[in-house]
């Protein structure tokens, strides 16, 4: 009797030990993938803890929600997504995501794979234009409301009902709401620290874009786009896409003689402006065989010599399709909002 008491104790104590090894081994190789991720230069953080918020509002995350608004153009709505995991007291990113031309919100959501990010997304309600087709301020067939204004009211209603990381929030829009996201950039640059624009339509002036501080900008078009040319449209007023993006560069005061150019596919083109005053990145992905849509994955090349192989007499670096959403996202964590920056740029500022 005594001795299989002993035998049954012994068990218990020898189960407890190997699930305390396990548990510690998982901590470990969490740990580890961490360090590694952040040696890599990969973004892993999703909130900041102990930022002494609660929101005020909230439900569960993975899950969208509607949200009416009064504005002097009339009642206007706007849905928000909450992040898996979402815990009320961490302050989030927060990604502003713009549809095209009479494009469902619905449709943006399952094609853009932005829901998958950590971070809240904010998915604004476009308003009839004159054709009567859902569209954003900027194009000749949008509405006559004020949509800057607008979005200006939906920042302040999210900042109000959740935790929001303001150094952090960010804009993204396809075509006509590309060209939405890029008109945020000249208007509202003091409040969104970074911007992505996919098939974008810049009807806006050029001219007239003269941002409170110099824009990070990611731009992603496709070479067969009929709808939004690359090589621009006299005809829409379009202009080509390697003019409007060199000229962007430009204004953030880029010092790069020649621009950054990679070729990680033969479909796939990254050129990227790297010198600029208050890290105002600007990087052009030219898609050369996409058309007018939203691109399931961008080419992207080894950015280290490990991944560098040797095939035959050449050496060519490895390149890896990552999902567009993924690869806008990291572009945008790489260019928080910096006050200082704003402050310094308007001391020398013209």
């Amino acid at each position: 009797m005594y001795n299989r008491e002993m035998r049954q104790n012994f068990a218990r104590v020898s189960l407890l030990t190997v699930y305390l090894l396990v548990l510690l081994l998982g901590v470990f190789a969490y740990n580890s993938l961490f360090d590694a991720l952040q040696g890599r230069g990969e973004s892993v953080r999703t909130g900041i803890s102990g930022s002494g918020c609660e929101a005020r509002t909230v439900w569960r995350g993975s899950s969208s929600k509607a949200f009416g608004i009064a504005t002097p153009d009339g009642k206007r709505t706007y849905y928000i997504h909450l992040p898996q995991g979402y815990e009320s007291y961490r302050r989030y990113p927060v990604i502003l995501a713009f549809t095209g031309k009479n494009m469902k919100i619905s449709f943006l959501e399952k094609v853009s794979g932005l829901n998958a990010l950590p971070a809240i997304v904010v998915y604004p309600q476009a308003m009839r234009g004159t054709a009567g087709a859902y569209s954003w301020q900027g194009a000749p067939y949008s509405p006559k409301v004020n949509d800057v204004r607008f979005v200006g009211q939906v920042l302040d209603q999210v900042q109000q009902k959740l935790c929001v990381d303001t150094a952090r929030i960010y804009s993204v829009g396809i075509s006509n709401g590309g060209g939405m996201s890029w008109l945020l950039s000249c208007k509202l640059s003091h409040r969104i620290a970074a911007f992505a624009m996919l098939s974008g339509a810049y009807y806006f002036p050029d001219k007239q874009c003269t941002p409170d501080r110099p824009a990070p900008l990611l731009n992603i078009h496709g070479g067969k786009d009929s709808v939004i040319p690359y090589g621009g449209s006299k005809r829409k007023k379009l202009p080509a896409i390697t003019t409007w993006v060199r000229a962007r560069a430009a204004y953030n005061g880029c010092h790069d003689k020649q621009p950054t150019v990679t070729r990680p596919s033969r479909t796939t083109k990254i050129t990227t402006w790297r010198n600029c005053p208050y890290n105002a990145t600007v990087q052009n992905v030219e898609l050369t065989q996409a058309r007018h849509d939203w691109p399931t994955s961008v080419t992207v090349p080894s950015d280290d010599d490990e991944r560098i192989i040797q095939l035959g007499n050449s050496r060519q670096s490895v390149s890896t399709a990552v999902p567009t959403a993924f690869y806008i996202w990291y572009f945008l964590e790489q260019h928080p909002f910096s006050t200082e920056a704003m402050r310094e740029f308007s001391k020398h500022r013209p």
